[in-house]
């Protein structure tokens, strides 16, 4: 477990880096931990990013910073600046992102089930093949934001802003889209089977999904829609595979 606190960042960075890497080392995801374990997990978990983010500031590269396959399963990292972390393959089912900004962050193959993104920055995250099933990312916003092959069920969307993402391939099905402003999606070979929609989603791009329903319309082939068209008004709606 980590012993520093962000403050000692300041004056011995190397040794925070070293710490960091070494605490990493000793932490990997365990499917049997106990309810007291995954506590004190969360508690060291958040000190090592508050150390990620003290580091950060310091100009310590962003390669530099990373948390990949650690175990971080309930950390509350609410409104901190998480930008450019990697967060490669790791456990965060449960955490608490709300208002936090993760611009060009990694989460590629992260597990976040039941996952909290409140009102959250998402400029350029990337979420390729991660686990989200049933994460709550109503209200944030962002442009090119990669959601491709990710799992994404029973996830919550509303009063979301996003520009131009990606869900190439990813699994939409059972999600609330009521309430989102989507423009320009790309949802190639989605699966929305039994997703609710009732939002305003312009110039989707469809190709091999079944996520017709979903915007209202099917965009022409390429992946980009032609001329600009104002966001279209969906009416709720239940789709079947």
């Amino acid at each position: 477990m980590i012993e520093l606190a962000a403050d000692v960042v300041e004056t011995d960075a190397d040794r925070a880096v070293d710490a960091l890497r070494d605490w990493l080392v000793r932490v990997r995801p365990s499917r049997h931990a106990s309810t007291a374990g995954a506590a004190a997990t969360a508690g060291a978990a958040r000190n090592a990013v508050l150390v990620i983010v003290a580091l950060q500031r310091r100009g310590v590269p962003a390669a530099a910073l990373a948390l990949e396959e650690a175990d971080l399963r309930g950390v509350e990292l609410a409104a901190l600046d998480l930008r450019r972390i990697a967060f490669r393959g790791t456990r965060l089912e449960g955490a608490v992102f709300a208002g936090a900004d993760v611009s060009g962050a990694v989460f590629e193959g992260a597990h976040a089930g039941r996952s909290v993104w409140r009102n959250a920055r998402l400029d350029s995250t990337r979420f390729h093949d991660a686990m989200l099933d049933g994460a709550d990312i109503r209200g944030s916003t962002g442009g090119s934001t990669r959601f491709d092959g990710a799992s994404l069920r029973e996830t919550a969307w509303r009063d979301s802003s996003l520009r131009g993402p990606h869900f190439d391939s990813a699994d939409l099905r059972e999600a609330d889209v009521s309430g989102a402003a989507w423009a320009a999606p790309v949802f190639a070979g989605t699966k929305a089977a039994g997703a609710l929609a009732r939002g305003s989603i312009a110039e989707a791009a469809l190709p091999g999904s079944d996520c017709g329903a979903l915007v209202g319309r099917v965009a022409p082939h390429p992946l980009r829609s032609a001329p600009s068209h104002a966001a279209v008004p969906l009416t709720r709606s239940v789709l079947r595979a």
